[in-house]
């Protein structure tokens, strides 16, 4: 089994909705965060669900940010006022305008007292998910029901310092005075040897950008069609022409439609054919290969696309030659995220 208890799915309505907004070019709008108890115990996530086991609380979501360095990840944030509580939380979700669970996560157990129990606290759930970089999110609400943190009214103010036009007057009147920064420019222009230093060791090494060039031309993902990496599956076993089995239960990482790659090569990349199922301790998935081959007879690698489905998948028409029989091709238009897709048919010429 995964050591990992505690992470945040996309649902598969979410995985619908992303995939519209795609097609539409329309942001996808969030406005409320709901936590729950789970019904008493932790839960898994599989993104099945449609709403939360159990709910205890809903609110607007106070902020939604892209993560730093990785705009394909977003982090919501709610706060919990101290006088909201006397409950446990075990479970979170996101949901949009309509009240949809788009994003749902599993949380370790913690107690959310109120201030008549002894105790009042304010209580921050934050919720990162990964969503890829094609879709725009956006934060739906009412400005005056949202609760503002102090970490989010600092970061405020900093964007508000650093906005070239957030002082606009004062810095026209400082401007337009002509001895403002003169002593500084002054004493900068007489300095022959402001830059000398740096532009000398620059200009003197001839592999300033030869290196750089050479270590990018070394990545053999460089020009992947994929911006992150692919993501190792461990273990693999060969099952038949189509299926292949992992230790423990790991179908929260392998979804339908999800995009795989065997043996490292782009020319062996598959899809996840339906929902794993797993069994006797292991995870048996089905796939199906957009031309028609089959599973290679000795698999030393399986690894995962980084992005989900919506994410993954090309919004074009989808024509392969491998031939499955009516029931295959039923599951494989219910695997993949577009219905756009021929499909030539067992016994076809």
């Amino acid at each position: 089994m995964s050591d990992i208890k505690y992470y945040s799915v996309i649902t598969d309505i979410g995985r619908a909705q992303l995939a519209n907004c795609l097609i539409t070019e329309t942001p996808m709008q969030l406005s409320y965060m709901a936590v729950g108890d789970g019904g008493g115990s932790e839960v898994q996530p599989k993104g099945s669900e449609t709403q939360l086991v159990n709910e205890v609380y809903r609110g607007p979501i106070n902020s939604l940010d892209y993560v730093e360095n990785d705009p394909t990840q977003i982090e919501a944030r709610m706060t919990i006022l101290p006088t909201v509580g006397g409950f446990t939380i075990r479970e979170a979700g996101l949901l949009d305008a309509d009240g949809n669970l788009i994003v749902y996560l599993s949380l370790p157990t913690t107690v959310k007292p109120t201030m008549p129990q002894g105790t009042g606290m304010d209580y921050t759930v934050t919720i990162r998910a990964l969503v890829g970089n094609d879709v725009e999110i956006t934060l739906k609400i009412d400005p005056g029901q949202t609760i503002a943190s102090r970490e989010y009214v600092d970061k405020q103010i900093a964007a508000h310092d650093e906005s070239a036009s957030a002082h606009e007057a004062a810095l026209e009147q400082h401007d337009s005075n002509p001895d403002a920064h003169a002593a500084a420019i002054n004493k900068h222009n007489i300095d022959t040897t402001a830059h000398a230093a740096l532009m000398a060791a620059h200009n003197a090494d001839e592999n300033a950008n030869p290196a750089a060039i050479a270590k990018h031309n070394a990545d053999p993902n460089a020009h992947s069609t994929n911006d992150l990496p692919w993501i190792d599956c461990g273990t693999v076993t060969r099952v038949n022409d189509y299926t292949i089995s992992v230790i423990g239960d790991q179908s929260a990482k392998f979804p339908r439609g999800k995009l795989l790659r065997v043996n490292g090569s782009d020319a062996a990349q598959c899809r996840v054919l339906g929902a794993p199922t797993v069994s006797d301790a292991a995870t048996s998935i089905a796939v199906w290969f957009e031309t028609a081959q089959n599973l290679p007879e000795t698999i030393t690698k399986l690894e995962r696309s980084p992005l989900p489905p919506c994410a993954t998948a090309r919004g074009v028409e989808l024509i392969t030659t491998t031939q499955y029989t009516e029931e295959q091709i039923t599951e494989l238009l219910k695997s993949y995220c577009y219905s756009a897709i021929t499909i030539e048919k067992a016994g076809s010429a």
